[in-house]
């Protein structure tokens, strides 16, 4: 009881499935009054199963009480299939609670699988496939792809691999070549070093070039393919000197910030103007490029602690601001906020290729 009502959570079920429910009384009625939707007399759940979450087949017994803070605080068990699991939800009043996520650690596993095609019979490409010159490639872990429109290409990479896929996505029937292949494996383009280079998180290709930027974790590196080695053909073959540059990225063999045992090297990039932008996901920064150095560019400068373990890349508009966002970005008493990290890009500001702003996920 609070001041002068009492408050009721309990389990309830729908003949569907079980959630959390909340009613409350005034201190000596008999009756108690239920949450209910707004505009309506049917009971509202405060803590209701969501799929994707732990609590996805159901959400009951809960256990509430109110910290020094006055925030309402329920341990709950969450039924994930077979599996009861405890969560925990919030809130500043008795019947608006929200779950407390928290981020995924060592030991945490999330599976799925796919099936080539849908309902529809819409045509899928598959990726385990003899290649002229090579074994069989994997077909597993694609983490990232990126279409050639100049030149009718579709490359995908995977973080298990040591080379990159190269799909012929354009019908050129019509055309002087008469090549009337469309949708299937054109080439495999293989990263050839002596540590095995497997790993690909993020392809680019740079305006106005001939190159395939391609991020690495092992070793962690930018890898530059020559796409001029991809070519129309009847028959799909192995591209075994198509990397022709290296640039470093930063080496982190664990996280810079969190304690964690996660081996990711760079994993987001892009372009503005001349330069090059690359996330580091260990090593919480940003690698800046300078395209115009080198054959291939060089590394001029790095963005340190934008945030916890950045992922992906992207410039506003109007050029002025690289927008950088966080997987974990902060997290305080285990509860993770993901973070927006602004970057000044305008080369006349006093703040030119700094961190200027933040937007926090709360």
């Amino acid at each position: 009881m609070e001041d002068g009502v009492e408050h009721l959570w309990y389990a309830g079920f729908d003949g569907d499935v079980w959630s959390v429910v909340y009613a409350s009384r005034a201190s000596g009625d008999a009756e108690w009054t239920r949450a209910v939707y707004p505009g309506s007399d049917r009971a509202r759940p405060v803590i209701q199963s969501r799929g994707g979450n732990f609590d996805a087949n159901g959400a009951y017994r809960p256990v509430v009480f109110r910290d020094e803070l006055g925030v309402y605080r329920v341990l709950y068990t969450g039924q994930d299939g077979l599996r009861p699991r405890v969560g925990l939800a919030e809130g500043l009043t008795a019947d608006r609670l929200y779950r407390v996520s928290r981020a995924p650690s060592v030991g945490d596993v999330v599976e799925f699988s796919t099936i080539a095609g849908d309902e529809n019979d819409e045509e899928a490409i598959p990726l385990e496939q003899a290649v002229d010159g090579f074994q069989q490639t994997l077909g597993l872990g694609v983490s990232s792809m990126v279409v050639d429109e100049e030149r009718g290409f579709l490359y995908a990479s995977s973080r298990f691999a040591s080379y990159i896929y190269a799909f012929d996505i354009r019908d050129d029937s019509d055309t002087l070549s008469g090549d009337d292949k469309v949708n299937e494996l054109e080439a495999v383009l293989v990263a050839n070093t002596d540590v095995g280079a497997t790993a690909f998180r993020g392809l680019f290709i740079p305006d106005g070039t001939d190159l395939l930027y391609a991020l690495n974790s092992e070793p962690e590196s930018v890898m530059i393919f020559d796409l001029a080695a991809v070519e129309d053909r009847t028959v799909a073959r192995a591209e075994r000197d198509a990397v022709i540059g290296v640039l470093p990225a930063p080496r982190e063999e664990r996280d810079a910030g969190g304690r964690t045992t996660a081996y990711i090297g760079p994993s987001g990039i892009t372009q503005a103007d001349h330069l090059l932008f690359v996330a580091n996901f260990n090593a919480n920064s940003v690698s800046v490029y300078d395209l115009r150095l080198g054959a291939f560019g060089e590394l001029v400068y790095e963005i340190r602690n934008v945030g916890e373990n950045p992922h992906a890349l992207s410039v506003s508009p109007d050029g002025s601001l690289l927008v950088v966002a966080n997987m974990i970005g902060e997290v305080r008493r285990d509860v993770v906020s993901s973070t927006l990290t602004l970057i000044d890009l305008d080369p006349v500001s006093p703040t030119y290729l700094q961190i200027v702003g933040w937007i926090v996920n709360q």
